[in-house]
């Protein structure tokens, strides 16, 4: 029989069936990891030596870092999906910041 596999991953909002609080990391069983990614609880963090992720979001984009680290977004059309359905107030993001992204995609 095959071990289960377990997968580092980051909270960015508390799952009910989860001691972690959004920021904790921990480890959880791999065949739970896709669940938890779709739904938004986690992000994945790297198995890479010197412990850093690429931020994938375009260079001059506001937020881009909070939004990556927090968030967990990886793409432009996340942010903007994210934007259009009023998620980023409901994360905690200030009307200013919110103002500065409706920006970007406007111009």
């Amino acid at each position: 029989m095959e071990k289960e596999k377990y997968i580092d991953i980051k909270f960015i909002k508390k799952h009910w069936q989860y001691a972690y609080m959004p920021g904790d990391l921990g480890k959880v069983k791999s065949s739970e990891v896709p669940e938890l990614l779709d739904q938004g609880y986690v992000i994945l963090l790297p198995d890479d030596d010197n412990g850093e992720m690429e931020n994938p979001l375009p260079e001059d984009m506001p937020l881009r870092d909070e939004l990556f680290s927090k968030l967990g977004v990886n793409t432009a059309e996340e942010v903007k999906a994210l934007l259009e359905g009023g998620k980023l107030a409901e994360e905690g993001f200030s009307k200013a910041k919110i103002a500065k992204l409706d920006k970007y995609f406007k111009k």
